[in-house]
């Protein structure tokens, strides 16, 4: 099982629903992304080594990203850094 969480800004671009309506919530990941998620769900499970899956679930959620709402203020955006990236060197083992 793979748990993610996101901050504010990040499961609004992600899930194009008012916060509202995920607060305090444990959904599962169909229920708001959709059916394109059992394609996620099959490649992960045929991926057999776990940093590969952890990469192919970045891309993928980057993309979905990529294709989210934008807040109206690039102010609201400030609040919440971009995460450094991880070099293959510093990544410590998943779990």
């Amino acid at each position: 099982m793979i748990r993610l969480e996101f901050t504010p800004l990040g499961a609004y671009r992600l899930f194009a629903l008012p916060m509202r309506e995920l607060t305090n919530q444990v959904v599962r990941l169909d229920s708001v992304l959709g059916p394109e998620t059992d394609a996620l769900v099959e490649r992960l499970a045929a991926t057999p080594d776990g940093d590969a899956r952890f990469d192919l679930l970045d891309a993928v959620l980057l993309g979905w990203l990529a294709r989210g709402p934008r807040p109206r203020s690039t102010a609201y955006g400030a609040c919440w850094p971009p995460r450094p990236a991880r070099s293959p060197s510093s990544a410590s083992p998943r779990r």
